[in-house]
């Protein structure tokens, strides 16, 4: 019980930072102060239903894919750079 009550818009921003900076889940959970199994404890529990986590779920999971499109827009840029000059 005592990771619910770390649960503070606080912790979660530090969280949602680390990941819209292509952190990974370990690394989220520091920058919050939590332990990575809190994290994933937050994430079950809102993807179980549980109303308290929903929203951290969905700001989670967007952070993720946002930070997926910025590492995939960069890796396109890459190779898209590496084919030119080899053209």
């Amino acid at each position: 019980m005592a990771a619910l009550t770390r649960f503070t818009p606080a912790v979660v921003e530090a969280i949602l930072q680390a990941k819209r900076s292509r952190e990974s889940d370990r690394a989220a959970a520091t920058a919050g102060g939590v332990t990575p199994s809190a994290l994933y404890g937050w994430l079950r529990r809102g993807r179980r239903g549980d109303p308290r986590f929903a929203d951290f779920v969905n700001a989670f999971e967007s952070a993720e894919r946002a930070a997926i499109a910025v590492r995939d827009d960069a890796l396109r840029a890459a190779c898209r750079a590496v084919l030119e000059t080899s053209a």
